[in-house]
């Protein structure tokens, strides 16, 4: 019953189609001579006028100029643009700052305060992994790993880490309390 009623539909569409008028002069004849007239189009006219100043200045950019990095770390204390009436923003704090710059001896032995915190622990393929904050990215790392050039992760005992800071070969400790 489904393919007789589609076999049908067809049918029609074709006829239709086949017996549609070939252009449209058919279908506008008839409203001219009813005395329909169309009405005739008036012309539009905008005012366009000049923005008092520029919001932001759009340049193209030179050949000797780098397109520079879409997904680079960018703050609302950026600089303003060039020729603009205030000066650009100055971090009120140097802590703002402190991730991009190199660590600073913190410690007595030289070397900086250790950046890194515990997340967590879990077992992958039956070996201890350890989920740590490192400065401010999330690290999977085993005991033995190398942390950003700057540490390794040397052994997890009940209740600390233990990491080398490369530079200085100094050992630092991170006291986690009992891990469950």
């Amino acid at each position: 019953m489904k393919k007789m009623t589609m076999a049908v539909a067809l049918g029609v569409t074709l006829l239709a189609g086949y017996f549609a008028p070939d252009d449209e002069t058919d279908l506008i004849a008839p409203a001219q001579a009813r005395g329909i007239a169309p009405a005739p189009a008036a012309p539009v006219q905008a005012a366009l006028q000049e923005p008092e100043a520029p919001l932001l200045e759009i340049r193209p950019r030179g050949q000797d100029e780098e397109l520079g990095n879409a997904f680079a770390r960018q703050s609302w204390q950026a600089q303003l643009v060039a020729g603009a009436d205030t000066a650009p923003l100055k971090p009120a704090d140097s802590a703002v700052t402190k991730p991009a710059q190199a660590r600073a001896p913190d410690t007595a032995d030289g070397a900086p305060e250790l950046p890194i915190r515990l997340l967590g622990r879990f077992l992958d393929d039956g070996r201890q992994a350890y989920f740590l904050q490192v400065d401010e990215r999330n690290v999977v790392a085993y005991v033995g790993d190398k942390i950003d050039d700057s540490y390794t992760f040397d052994s997890a005992g009940a209740d600390s880490l233990t990491f080398t800071y490369l530079p200085l070969r100094k050992k630092q400790t991170l006291a986690v309390g009992e891990m469950n």
